[in-house]
């Protein structure tokens, strides 16, 4: 064709190596930015969502995670006392400030149980009205936002305690302190004996005790008759008399002709204090005295029949009364010293029935005749007793086996009646 180029435009399927390659690093490029640098990014924005986390602020209860206690002014401990409670009182606490803090603080709070508290002194002027009841007891009750927070050092300062809302009310009972004179024990707390004599003990006269203590206490320790009892240790009366001739330098002979007076200790009651009346002087031993009593060789008389003889007044003899009912004879048995015994019989002894002293005014429901004419009187007499006469010159010291038993009164009478005429 004339004037005209042809142009011919060639199209190849063929490519090298390096161009694919160019183009592959082009395939995983993204916004400019290679895997490594994705990588980074999204550990980064892990960890600021993390400390996002922790920075967020909330409010968070625990239960039973503070505890609560009253305690006594100092002016008030001699006047009354807490009744304590078997267990703890608890109460709640509300938390605030970052998530992180929060639950680590509130994690040791539940691990260290009472580190947190709640203290209220109980003040005078708390109890000047306050009214106790029979037990001497009385609740006593404050609002919780009036205590003060003890403890919070396990707190980290991003960490809120939150005031106690009103109406959370924390109850105590107290009690009176009373002050009760006090009985002291000695019987059956002495054991031993010392051969040949009787041990007597008691408490030094004039020496008087007293218990100062809450009134639950001091009634728990109290006997029948309402007073405090308190006991001495058990003591070994051999033991005692063998120190006391040691520390002495005395004879045992002498130690136990003279007596003595040692100082034993008290059994202690928890919970009160025990001192010596009308001072705050504190006390935790009994001035026991010790006495001693040589024994006798007593034997007891073998048992014998003693006839029995009346001894009337002067009225009975002026009109000729006649008895009734009067044993003939009584059985008679004692204790005497051995070199004794053969002075027991009727020349040293004897029984009688005492009227000596009885008046005819003094008898009642006298039966006489209708009429109350001449006649034969009647009377009945209960209630007495036949007595010993002894001669003490020959049976010195007579006994008898039951402490009931003295010769006034040695055996009681059945009825006895008087038979007079007029």
């Amino acid at each position: 064709m004339s004037g005209a180029a042809n142009t011919t435009t060639q199209i190849t399927g063929t490519r090298n190596a390096a161009s694919f390659r160019r183009e592959d690093r082009r395939g995983f490029t993204i916004l400019g930015m290679s895997p490594i640098s994705h990588l980074v990014l999204l550990a980064l924005a892990c960890l600021i969502w993390w400390i996002a986390r922790g920075m967020v602020n909330q409010t968070l209860t625990v239960e039973n995670a503070a505890e609560v206690h009253f305690e006594l002014d100092p002016r008030l401990r001699a006047e009354w006392a807490i009744v304590r409670q078997p267990t703890v009182a608890t109460t709640s606490l509300d938390l605030s400030g970052p998530s992180a803090e929060v639950a680590s603080f509130a994690s040791s709070l539940q691990a260290n149980r009472g580190v947190f508290r709640y203290v209220y002194t109980i003040k005078p002027s708390d109890v000047e009205r306050l009214q106790t009841d029979n037990s001497d007891q009385t609740m006593f009750e404050r609002e919780l936002s009036e205590f003060r927070p003890e403890g919070d050092t396990l707190k980290q300062a991003e960490v809120r305690i939150l005031e106690p809302a009103a109406g959370r009310v924390q109850t105590v009972r107290l009690e009176r302190i009373v002050i009760r004179d006090v009985f002291i024990v000695t019987r059956d707390r002495v054991v031993g004996d010392i051969p040949g004599y009787k041990t007597a003990y008691t408490v030094q006269e004039g020496f008087v005790l007293e218990v100062a203590g809450p009134a639950s206490r001091v009634r728990e320790t109290s006997g029948e008759d309402g007073r405090p009892t308190l006991r001495v240790s058990i003591v070994d009366v051999n033991q005692l008399v063998t120190n006391k001739a040691k520390v002495d330098a005395k004879e045992r002979d002498a130690v136990l002709r003279d007596g003595f007076t040692e100082n034993v200790d008290l059994v202690m009651v928890e919970g009160v204090n025990v001192r010596r009346k009308g001072t705050d002087t504190a006390v935790t031993q009994v001035p026991v005295k010790f006495t001693f009593e040589a024994l006798k060789d007593y034997v007891e008389t073998p048992a014998k029949d003693f006839p029995v003889s009346v001894i009337m007044a002067p009225w009975m003899l002026e009109k000729g009364v006649r008895f009734e009912g009067v044993a003939k004879q009584v059985n008679v048995l004692m204790l005497v010293l051995r070199n004794q015994v053969i002075e027991f019989n009727e020349g040293n002894v004897s029984v009688v029935l005492d009227l000596s002293k009885l008046q005819l005014s003094e008898l009642k429901n006298i039966e006489q005749p209708e009429g109350g004419g001449p006649g034969t009187r009647r009377a009945r007499l209960t209630g007495l007793y036949y007595s010993l006469v002894i001669n003490t010159s020959r049976i010195t010291e007579p006994r008898f086996k039951r402490e009931d038993v003295s010769p006034r009164q040695f055996v009681p009478a059945e009825e006895i009646r008087l038979v007079w005429t007029e």
